[in-house]
């Protein structure tokens, strides 16, 4: 097996380029290879180390620790740390060079907000770029940091300005598709929905053979567009165009894009009133979020946590060696080796104490907070259900009245048809107002559950969703009664399917099923 120092041995002579100092070279290889905090501290050393560095290796080593804090989420040190890189690039680089080794900076003034900054860097290397579409490429980069700042004429300015380029348009269709769905998107952001449109048809046109995700995005997108003109039929017309991509297709298009596309879907069948379609991929689109695990996030959340504080534990180790330094200096004749270790051993267990003590003070506070944040939304949300569920049983109710009507209808005498059908059309106009409550029990039962059921589904996977909504509404203490109106079911079928519950969960016979879930979350 190679060790890690037979591995750094073999990458310097492939890695080195022009730089003379070993120890930059192996904190840039440690990067790359994975191992931040180790290439963190290999950084923060040669700094503390005072070695007199070349502007190129100076150039690496603050470079490698602005990557390094970036992939700690360390925005405002890392931009702090690129721009000492920057300042060594007019020493260190010819002009091509310099815009080549620079341009970079722009994404870490973007992460703090520096929007202007980081367009100065881009126009930079458009008047040094000969390049046609490293330009073309800057132009749009310029039109998306406007983007983000909100100055959406500047940012259709710069889209435009790829647009009408004199390039070749079938050789750069790919640029120009993603300019003009750029476009359509800002014209989204200011609600004019009708020029979108024109926008992104084009971007779908130049993409439909050459980029599988743009164009679904951009037929996304159109179907969007078509939603908020009311135009809902539409916008289904535009969703159908998308069944023929394979399921293959949708790995690379991935699963917020399609999620987006149950979304739409639901939404304008429910528009149009086929509520049979419309709760078709309202199933679709909740069962697709369930399967987008958390985890990833909560990873991801961890790591970054756990980095950050190896960020503090390297800065702490360096200020301790910093103290031994001039300990051993200072005092290199009175104190003796072993007294001197007991010293640092005594102040990095200080140190460890004090963070645990104060990481478990900070989760229990956080802990407490989310607690009480929960008991206010539930009791609201339960409110909300409860009138929703009501709701349902006055559209059942207005169903049988309806189909009685209709029987009077078939039986009345011509004279009392007239009247007999305007009275079956009010009723169907109070019936339309009252169903609009069923979009808000849609929304508002997914916020309220959507931790519980992430832990609910984490610890008893067997579940199923109909048992795991049954759960949810459990927790919630609503009725057995209130329980069927709201699945419509009787409510011998929720006793029923509150007994196979039981029979999946670790309860004893005599224990509340509803104690038991409280206690989950």
């Amino acid at each position: 097996m190679i060790s890690q120092s037979d591995s750094l041995n073999h990458y310097r002579t492939t890695f080195k380029g022009e730089m003379t100092n070993l120890d930059v070279v192996d904190a840039k290889i440690l990067h790359h290879k994975g191992y931040i905090d180790q290439s963190l501290r290999k950084g923060f050393e040669i700094l503390a180390s005072n070695i007199q560095l070349s502007a190129i290796d100076s150039f690496h080593t603050y470079q490698i620790l602005a990557y390094n804090l970036d992939a700690l989420s360390n925005y405002p040190l890392a931009l702090e740390y690129a721009e000492y890189a920057i300042h060594t690039v007019d020493r260190a680089f010819e002009k091509n060079e310099k815009f080549q080794n620079s341009k970079w900076i722009a994404s870490y003034y973007i992460k703090v907000g520096k929007f202007q900054e980081a367009i100065d860097y881009k126009k930079q290397g458009i008047g040094i770029s000969k390049d046609t579409l490293t330009i073309l490429k800057l132009y749009n980069d310029i039109g998306f940091i406007y983007y983000q700042d909100n100055q959406l004429d500047s940012a259709i300015h710069y889209y435009k300005k790829i647009v009408e380029y004199d390039i070749d348009t079938e050789r750069f269709s790919g640029i120009i598709g993603l300019a003009m769905g750029n476009i359509g998107a800002v014209y989204m952001s200011k609600k004019d929905y009708k020029t979108a449109l024109r926008y992104l048809k084009i971007d779908a046109e130049l993409n439909w053979n050459r980029d599988l995700t743009s164009y679904y995005n951009a037929l996304n997108s159109q179907s969007e567009c078509y939603y908020f003109l009311e135009d809902y039929k539409s916008s289904i017309k535009t969703l159908d165009g998308l069944k023929k991509f394979k399921s293959n297709d949708f790995k690379k298009i991935g699963s917020h894009s399609v999620l987006k596309t149950y979304k739409l879907y639901m939404d304008s069948y429910a528009k149009l009133n086929q509520s049979a379609l419309s709760l078709e991929y309202m199933n679709k689109y909740f069962n697709l979020k369930d399967s987008i695990s958390l985890d990833k996030l909560t990873y991801e959340s961890l790591y970054k946590e756990v980095l950050n504080y190896k960020l503090s534990n390297i800065q702490k180790d360096l200020e301790v060696s910093n103290t031994k330094i001039e300990l051993i200096e200072a005092k290199k004749q009175r104190v003796n080796f072993s007294t001197y270790l007991l010293i640092i051993f005594i102040l990095l267990i200080l140190v460890i104490i004090i963070a645990y003590f104060n990481r478990q003070r900070r989760n229990s506070q956080i802990q407490r907070l989310n607690t009480e944040l929960m008991v206010l939304e539930i009791a609201n949300k339960k409110k909300d259900l409860n009138n929703v569920a009501s709701n349902l049983s006055f559209i059942r109710k207005f169903i049988d009245e309806a189909l009685e009507k209709i029987k009077n209808i078939q039986k009345a005498t011509p004279e009392n048809i007239k009247s007999e059908i305007i009275s079956l059309s009010h009723e169907f106009k109070r019936f339309k107002n009252s169903d609009e409550n069923l979009a808000v029990l849609q929304t508002d039962f997914e916020k309220t559950n959507s931790q519980f059921f992430s832990k609910l589904e984490k610890q008893f996977p067997e579940l199923t969703q109909n048992e795991r909504e049954l759960c949810g509404m459990l927790l919630l203490k609503l009725s057995t009664k209130d329980i069927a109106s709201f699945r419509n079911v009787t409510p011998n079928a929720v006793k029923k399917a509150r007994q196979r519950l039981r029979k999946k969960l670790p309860l004893s016979e005599k224990e509340s099923i509803t104690k038991f879930l409280e206690n989950l979350k």
